[in-house]
């Protein structure tokens, strides 16, 4: 985030040089935005051309006003690659353009479900309006006169002693709950993912306590000692031997989340790395972006052809077997597997028109915040629209442990139709950028990048297909255990002062 240039004093000459740095550079980024633009539009003219023309004219449609918004906001955020809105355009775009290509390359859904005629239309006018809302809301305090916010200055010594807290902090819960933890870094007997997924989602809905249990063994230890890897791998400070350490702890959870078929903890792990490279190291360059992109993009597609087995020659024969069926159609815009969840929109626009459900005015924004309250307390609480979604769409499939992703522009669409979307996703672009500039704040200590690290993945790797209230569900939760670090620091605090 960059706080604009000062106008030049009032009567100041103009210098007989040519125009001012700033000016040049606000002129090559200009140009290079057009550029990307017109580009866009040529790309779309050019590979779509077998398809619908609706299709695109929401390409276009969708670069324009991502286009508007950074042109507008560039003076607060510049490129800072985890800025919410970089991420969330792009999830946002790939998401709708994957389902849109599949469904008119098919004429069905993912699950085999042929599609009225009427649903195309309206799927791309919800995901332009989803679009329109996002940008707003993201931009709405700079259209409110909201600036930059100012970086408090953080001492040294503040950082260096809360930093200490957390490592102490995970340690500590490391040894009280590591029966619990421990199978994370088993890689040698991990279970693969078609072997718990069913059963572990079944467990989860037969015990009210298992959530709060999840909590309290997995989050508050497992969060914390993320962080310590990271900060340990990177600051040069720390001895050689304790890097080692950080890095083979690290390396045995990564490895055992792949084995496991975690695409999530996967992707989470290499965020936590990035956010303290990000602030502390160097900034990412775009350049480093578009690979880092590129290799999640492959790792997202690669998981669910091997996650069938833990056995690593097993794996390599299941992705040979898939490239001799498919060839590289899994890994494409049309077919991957990751991003096709926007199909259930397709779905709910469909069951809507059919008279399956109908708007719910909103009511859902009600039973998604009771859902917050721990089952543990409240046995009957209603379920989150995500789950509803599965049992009005597809009856007896939570049963049994199974799911379906959420596309995030679904919530908005159930509750208000078309507008729905459009004030939903302006009101979760108004709460994501205030959540930016609040960390971008307090950014000096370690402890609030490690903490955006973790609510960032729920608010945009995740939200995409868990919705809007969901997500904030699981940043907040995934918050907790940065809050019990500040707890334990407030106390050594008092204890030292109330000391002798």
């Amino acid at each position: 985030m960059t706080s604009p240039a000062a106008p030049p004093a009032a009567g100041a000459a103009a210098t007989p040089e040519g125009p001012a740095p700033d000016a040049l550079a606000s002129l090559r980024r200009w140009a290079w935005g057009i550029a990307a633009l017109t580009a866009a539009f040529a790309l779309a003219l050019a590979g779509l051309q077998d398809h619908p023309l609706r299709l695109t004219l929401y390409v276009c449609a969708f670069a324009v006003i991502a286009f508007c918004y950074f042109a507008y906001t560039h003076a607060d955020h510049g490129f800072d690659v985890l800025h919410p809105s970089i991420g969330l355009f792009l999830l946002l775009f790939l998401y709708s353009l994957s389902s849109a290509l599949f469904v008119e390359t098919e004429g069905t859904t993912f699950f085999g479900e042929r599609l009225l005629p009427d649903v195309h239309p309206i799927y791309y006018w919800t995901c332009i309006a989803g679009a329109a809302g996002l940008a707003l809301g993201l931009a709405l305090r700079r259209l409110c006169g909201v600036r930059s916010s100012p970086m408090v200055a953080v001492a040294a010594g503040d950082n260096a002693r809360l930093r200490q807290t957390m490592v102490w902090c995970a340690l500590a819960l490391c040894l009280v709950f590591l029966p619990f933890i421990a199978p994370k870094f088993n890689f040698v007997t991990v279970r693969s993912y078609y072997e718990t997924a069913l059963s572990s989602r079944v467990e989860r809905l037969a015990d009210d306590a298992v959530g709060t249990m999840d909590v309290l063994t997995l989050y508050l230890p497992l969060t914390l000692l993320l962080a310590t890897c990271a900060y340990a791998m990177q600051c040069k400070q720390v001895r050689p031997a304790w890097r080692l350490l950080a890095l083979a702890a690290f390396a045995a959870y990564v490895t055992t989340g792949f084995l496991a078929g975690e695409r999530y903890t996967i992707l989470y792990c290499g965020l936590v790395m990035l956010a303290y490279r990000h602030f502390r190291v160097a900034p990412i360059t775009l350049t480093q972006a578009l690979v880092a992109g590129g290799a999640a993009y492959l790792l997202m597609n690669l998981v669910p052809i091997v996650r069938g087995s833990t056995d690593p020659a097993r794996m390599l024969q299941a992705l040979q077997d898939n490239f001799d069926l498919r060839g590289w159609a899994d890994f494409s815009l049309t077919y991957s597997n990751e991003l096709l969840t926007a199909t259930n929109l397709h779905r709910h626009i469909q069951g809507m028109l059919l008279g399956e459900t109908g708007y719910n005015w909103g009511y859902s924004l009600v039973t998604d915040l009771l859902v917050w309250i721990p089952r543990i307390l409240y046995p009957d609480r209603p379920l989150p629209t995500s789950e509803m979604f599965v049992e009005v769409f597809y009856p007896g499939v939570r049963d049994i442990g199974g799911g379906y992703g959420f596309f995030i522009l679904q919530e908005g669409y159930w509750a208000f139709g078309i507008f729905g979307a459009f004030a939903f996703m302006a009101l979760f672009g108004w709460i994501v950028d205030g959540i930016y500039r609040l960390i971008y704040r307090w950014q000096g200590y370690d402890l609030v990048l490690f903490l955006y690290a973790a609510v960032y993945a729920d608010i945009v790797m995740a939200s995409i297909r868990s919705g809007v209230v969901g997500s904030f569900k699981a940043g907040l939760l995934h918050a907790v255990p940065f809050g019990f670090v500040l707890l334990v620091h407030a106390l050594r605090k008092r204890l030292r002062k109330d000391g002798p």
